[in-house]
């Protein structure tokens, strides 16, 4: 078994109790270290596939390209009543600045 597979398993194990079949946890510590959001998912990935899902998602649907990115995005696992039980770890996601070209008659 390659050392990516056994990496997936793991962090499927992880979700199946952590964040459940659907979403993950997520909270951005250097804006609001308290609130905690959660981000759709498709399917089991690593959880640095997941910290790139979910600043994706808070770009899109949460304002995010308001922010200054890099971002940090801690992934975390909540217990039942939506507090944080511990963190699964923090990353710095880049975001790629996309070229707009314009063109005027001269």
């Amino acid at each position: 078994m390659s050392q990516e597979t056994s990496n997936r398993q793991v962090v499927g194990r992880r979700l199946d109790r952590l964040v459940g079949p659907l979403v993950a946890h997520y909270r951005l510590p250097e804006y609001d270290p308290d609130e905690v959001y959660q981000c759709p998912i498709g399917e089991r990935e690593t959880q640095t596939d997941l910290a790139k899902m979910c600043a994706e998602y808070h770009h899109d649907h949460r304002d995010g390209w308001e922010m200054s990115w890099p971002l940090v995005v801690e992934l975390v696992q909540v217990n039942a009543d939506g507090g944080v039980w511990s963190s699964l770890g923090a990353w710095l996601v880049e975001r790629e600045m996309v070229p707009v070209f314009s063109a005027r008659k001269r």
